[in-house]
């Protein structure tokens, strides 16, 4: 990795390590003080705590922001000239290891409208998975308040067609994300929550490269995201939540 990757991957690095320790101390004020002691005594535990897997599956909305390197020509431009905004769907697979907190991926595929930067007919698919945690508030009553953090990596797909020439080009777009989540847990049934969801995904675009169709065809080469910065998505939406 050169030295220009890992300058700008530092302040998403660092904080995370911020928001881990922040995370820690979620974790343990969110338990009950029994369930807090766990790890001394298993007979500590909340009664009819189980730990085991949970399932998730969130639909909202997301508005970009920030920049998202140069286009063909070798200006800058800014993520909203390629998508004006993501619906994305996104599913959870976690671990519950106390009430309070649980552990374990997550996947999101978005499309949406594209921005005013497209020439001709242009389309977007958006991919972003990687590792989460989430610590909820007051996990035993009917209303949770929940917290969350993840890291992970996002790829960016952007199509465009030359009503011109009669060529595609793609252009994929890849790099590190920070997420951070906050929301509200509604006890439907049992074993069910749902519940309105707040996120902000925080990344910089370190990969780029093209692809046109037809073969042959004159196709831009080389990246076009060094010096980049960050950009961001901030998400709204409504998520349910399986806790067998």
């Amino acid at each position: 990795m050169s030295a220009r990757w890992a300058a700008r991957l530092f302040p998403i690095v660092a904080s995370a390590h911020a928001l881990a320790q922040i995370a820690l101390c979620v974790d343990a004020f969110g338990q009950e003080p029994a369930a807090a002691d766990q790890a001394v005594s298993s007979s500590a535990r909340p009664d009819g705590f189980r730990s085991g897997f949970e399932a998730g599956a969130r639909l909202g909305a997301a508005l970009p922001l920030g920049k998202a390197g140069r286009d063909a020509d070798g200006v800058d431009r800014k993520l909203g000239e390629l998508t004006a905004w993501r619906a994305p769907l996104w599913l959870d697979v976690m671990y519950r290891v106390s009430p309070a907190a649980s552990y374990g991926l997550y996947g999101q595929v978005g499309v949406g409208a594209t921005g005013d930067g497209c020439s001709g007919k242009c389309d977007f698919s958006d991919l972003r998975i990687g590792v989460q945690g989430q610590w909820r508030f007051s996990p035993e009553s009917g209303i949770a308040p929940w917290l969350g953090v993840g890291a992970g990596w996002e790829s960016l797909s952007y199509r465009s067609l030359s009503l011109a020439t009669g060529v595609q080009s793609t252009e994929l777009l890849g790099g590190p994300e920070l997420l951070l989540q906050a929301g509200l847990g509604l006890r439907v049934e049992k074993s069910v929550e749902l519940g309105p969801f707040l996120s902000v995904g925080a990344g910089s675009y370190l990969r780029d490269s093209y692809k046109c169709a037809p073969a042959g065809s004159d196709c831009p080469t080389g990246s076009a995201v060094a010096g980049s910065g960050l950009h961001s998505w901030l998400g709204l939406g409504l998520s349910v939540r399986y806790s067998p």
